[in-house]
């Protein structure tokens, strides 16, 4: 199924991000809980990066996106477009968000998103560990519910540096 309209996301709270080692072709799938006290705006946001093909977008999707940072014991990080080989990342340019919506990394495998100059980024972070100095810090969208597995290894392609030992994208974002 593809990512829901704006219209379902109030009603479709779980999703799987399916990452692919590009070099092996391996998948990896993380199912998320998207959390429920997410304003309207951090929705919309998600479905809009997420939709791949939506008339109208106006940020790029996440949909082919790379990994662009893997730390074990601390974030995998990724969202910037990739141009013929050439991680980019974005800049701040997204919704504008408020203080609540920052959240706390409390738990090992929640999904965020990274914030610059009081805007929501097009670029996502998902903790390997709770990481509560992040707290306030980050747009935390959802919980990890199944994949713990899949996350270790995409872990495990990490490096203390942050580069990743293969090369990572994001292939596609469903609803369950």
């Amino acid at each position: 199924k593809r990512f829901p309209s704006k219209a379902n996301m109030e009603t479709k709270t779980v999703f799987v991000l399916r990452f692919e080692c590009v070099s092996t072709g391996k998948t990896f799938d993380l199912t998320y809980q998207r959390l429920n006290n997410i304003s309207e705006e951090i929705q919309n946001h998600f479905a809009k990066l997420t939709d791949s093909d939506g008339p109208g977008r106006e940020s790029p999707s996440m949909i082919g996106s790379v990994v662009y940072r893997n730390v074990p014991k601390f974030a995998l990080q990724g969202g910037s477009e990739d141009r013929d080989g050439q991680i980019e990342r974005t800049r701040a340019r997204g919704t504008c968000i408020k203080t609540e919506d920052l959240g706390d990394i409390s738990e090992k495998g929640m999904l965020c998103f990274l914030v610059r100059e009081g805007k929501i980024c097009d670029e996502f972070f998902i903790g390997f560990a709770p990481l509560p100095h992040l707290k306030g810090k980050q747009v935390v969208f959802a919980r990890l519910i199944e994949g713990e597995s899949n996350m270790n290894e995409l872990e495990s392609l990490g490096s203390p540096s942050g580069e990743t030992t293969e090369r990572i994208k994001l292939s596609i974002v469903t609803y369950q």
